[in-house]
């Protein structure tokens, strides 16, 4: 399931509706100061046979490890952010290293050449051609598994609020998806035409199961820690002592 932000929700309203008929349930309990801080937050589980979780209001710092590193929304529709680049493991460094590396148009910081949304409704890592044709022969696993030891960890840079470009890694274990004794690459070509003006890749739950996401709807937002998938080893999730608020990337720490 996706959780779009309010211009997407607007789409689904009709004619003579009332206002705010297509909102989803969470902004509505969020525009009716029904929960503790304006943020939800969504935990993709790594096992088939266990729950994810949605968070209301804030977070359950059970579920995820260290601090929570936020990076400016740039859309009213998606919970988009800029993309600075992928990047391989193991390569040399030079011009073969970074497989595609964006930067800021004209100057204009409100245009971006490549932006990522974060969509726990989309199953993949999806992007257009021209950048993730390149990655493939790094990453993609064939079907037996059998050349799981010769794929490349993928490393994906997006610059936080003060603007440092922030690393986010995922193994060949961690975006391969294995069941029974097949396998598939969790990352693919999916071109979306969103904007003549840049590209968008999205960070479906191959990426959204390493990383526990946090979304500010107040501040448009979106943050990032690493999921914590040792609190689910049991039947259920760890339930909620209580729910957790986040302010910032330099005064919390955990």
């Amino acid at each position: 399931m996706g959780f779009g932000r309010i211009n997407l929700a607007n789409i689904l309203r009709k004619p003579g509706d009332a206002e705010g008929r297509g909102d989803p349930f969470y902004m509505r309990a969020i525009s009716q100061n029904l929960v503790a801080t304006p943020q939800f937050s969504i935990y993709v589980s790594s096992k088939d046979d266990k729950p994810g979780a949605m968070v209301i209001g804030g977070t359950n710092k059970k579920l995820y490890n260290g601090k929570v590193t936020w990076h400016t929304g740039l859309s009213d529709s998606y919970w988009e952010v800029q993309l600075d680049g992928i990047r391989l493991e193991g390569q040399d460094s030079g011009t073969h290293d970074t497989m595609m590396l964006t930067d800021v148009t004209d100057g204009d910081d409100s245009h971006r050449k490549c932006r990522a949304i974060a969509d726990s409704g989309t199953s993949l890592l999806v992007g257009p051609e021209h950048m993730i044709k390149p990655l493939l022969p790094y990453i993609k696993v064939h079907k037996d598994c059998s050349n799981m030891g010769d794929l490349r960890t993928v490393h994906i840079y997006l610059p936080d609020e003060q603007g440092v470009r922030q690393q986010y890694s995922l193994t060949p274990e961690e975006y391969v998806m294995k069941r029974g004794d097949s396998c598939t690459t969790g990352i693919a070509i999916m071109t979306l035409h969103l904007s003549p003006e840049y590209d968008t890749v999205i960070l479906g739950d191959t990426f959204l199961r390493k990383y526990y996401s946090v979304y500010d709807v107040e501040k448009n937002r979106v943050g990032f820690a690493e999921a914590n998938h040792g609190a689910d080893s049991g039947t259920h999730i760890p339930e909620l002592d209580q729910i957790d608020q986040i302010e910032d990337n330099s005064e919390e720490e955990w």
